[in-house]
């Protein structure tokens, strides 16, 4: 039971950080416009 718990506990705060990092790309960048020139620079690596 203590090994489930712990898994259970893992998951859990790795579930919380994929939220945070959703909230933040809500926050930052859900309204912006999609640029051509912004793909380009993401497939370019910067």
């Amino acid at each position: 039971m203590q090994d489930w718990n712990q898994r259970n506990a893992q998951v859990n705060e790795t579930a919380r950080k994929l939220e945070d990092e959703r909230s933040l790309w809500l926050s930052e960048c859900s309204n912006r416009r999609y640029r051509e020139d912004d793909e380009k620079a993401i497939r370019a690596g910067k």
